[in-house]
């Protein structure tokens, strides 16, 4: 499918209205349609868990400019933590969930993190040993039979928005190729509440994404292209169905059955959909899919089920994501 990216062909696309905004107009829209538990969670609900959060980051003592560092599965309090930093004038640090109690311990301390959300477990009983006396770990777990210390803070919390609602930013991290990783803390990219995040805006007219569009989101939420396009797709009141972790048969069973319009990949998950079996590529059709974000160049083989138009013959555009600006600040010891 051709794409125009010149201004008049982009007058057309939606006003961006943000999350909160849309979660307030269009409360019963389905936000995340978890996969494979099946859960449906709608903007309202979502927002609401946001501000529980919130409200409990308040209680904690967690001021405008405060770090704080998730480390949790793919899931729905994952994305609530994380929007809620981001009504709470908070720098949040995401560390992957399979990480070392050493390497959690030191991204929290670089970060200068005052709060630690981790899931329950061992790693979360080692790290606790590790962690510098100002950062203080909540665990999280919830399921039929108990809860976590964070959801028993959250529960109790309500669910409005804070009346000091401020917005809040991601503190991302090198990869460490050179050394421990570096932490990058940069000024607030949102200056008031309510406003829409530029960045997020600027993706959705490349995607040509609004609320009738469908997010396939395949891969861990602490990489940095996951996370910011799901923030993107919410700030459009899109849905997005959100895996767990990816696997390519159920990857490609969510696009058709979901009816998903957009996706992002890495060339590991191409090489493992073409792995598949071809009776089971045979069933995927993809007539609702339009865009297939991806990181690197491609040489895509024509059977290949999910790949840009051109490679694969299909009618799937192409998108690689955009290189990033150098860092301008650096801050190995971030505080």
């Amino acid at each position: 499918m051709p794409i125009d990216d010149t201004a008049s062909a982009r007058h057309d696309l939606p006003e961006i209205a943000g999350f909160w905004r849309f979660a307030n107009s269009h409360p019963d829209k389905p936000a995340l349609i978890c996969v494979p538990s099946a859960a449906v969670v709608s903007f309202g609900e979502l927002d609401a868990m946001a501000n529980r959060c919130a409200h409990a980051l308040r209680a904690l003592g967690m001021p405008t400019g405060a770090g704080i560092s998730i480390c949790l599965p793919n899931g729905v309090g994952f994305v609530a933590a994380m929007l809620a930093a981001q009504r709470s004038g908070c720098y949040f640090t995401l560390i992957p969930a399979g990480a070392s109690a050493t390497d959690i311990a030191y991204l929290c301390s670089d970060s200068g993190s005052g709060l630690l959300l981790i899931a329950d477990g061992p790693v979360a009983d080692a790290v606790a040993a590790l962690l510098p006396p100002a950062c203080r770990l909540l665990r999280s777990h919830d399921t039929a039979d108990s809860a976590g210390e964070w959801q028993q803070l959250t529960a109790s919390q309500p669910d409005t928005l804070p009346d000091d609602a401020r917005p809040g930013m991601e503190m991302i991290y090198s990869s460490g190729s050179t050394g421990r990783p570096k932490g990058i803390r940069r000024d607030f990219q949102c200056k008031v509440w309510g406003e829409v995040d530029s960045r997020n805006v600027g993706a959705l007219r490349w995607l040509r994404a609004g609320p009738d569009s469908v997010y396939l989101s395949t891969s861990p939420l602490y990489h940095s292209a996951p996370y910011r396009y799901l923030c993107a797709f919410l700030d459009a009141g899109a849905t997005t169905v959100l895996m767990d972790r990816f696997d390519p048969q159920l990857s490609l069973d969510c696009i058709d059955r979901h009816g998903c319009t957009h996706s992002l990949w890495v060339p590991t998950m191409f090489r493992r959909l073409l792995a598949l079996e071809p009776p089971v590529r045979a069933r995927f059709s993809g007539r609702s899919l339009t865009h297939a974000i991806h990181g690197v160049a491609l040489v895509m083989p024509p059977e290949a089920p999910v790949a840009p138009a051109g490679a694969s013959g299909g009618d799937v555009s192409e998108r690689k994501k955009p290189r990033k600006k150098a860092a301008k600040k650096e801050a190995p010891d971030a505080a």
